[in-house]
């Protein structure tokens, strides 16, 4: 059985593999940190997106979208209870509409 210090840590090396995935919009790399199954959902300003389908299609849409992407978190809090972990935090999301998208 590991710590809780080490599970933190574990925690919080998976939210900045996340992190560097979404602002690379990098799908192998969100392969990494996402759960490959229909049961996952993910909800965004944008709509709820259902398994790993949607996932993938979410992403591609954030690639294809924005040309840059950054994330800037705060209020980042990871609680460990026993086998399961959940991390709670604020972001701003800042991207750029590729210059094709906008003289359109």
């Amino acid at each position: 059985m590991s710590s809780k210090s080490s599970d933190t840590t574990d925690v919080e090396l998976v939210f900045h593999t996340y992190l560097r995935a979404l602002e690379a919009a990098d799908v192998a790399l969100a392969a990494q940190v996402w759960l490959q199954s229909s049961d996952v959902q993910v909800v965004t300003p944008v709509g709820r997106f259902q398994g790993w389908d949607g996932v993938k299609e979410i992403w591609a849409r954030t690639e294809k979208e924005f040309s840059e992407r950054q994330i800037h978190t705060s209020n980042v809090s990871i609680f460990v209870a026993g086998d399961a972990a959940w991390l709670i935090y604020d972001f701003v999301f800042t991207a750029n509409w590729p210059m094709a998208r906008v003289r359109n």
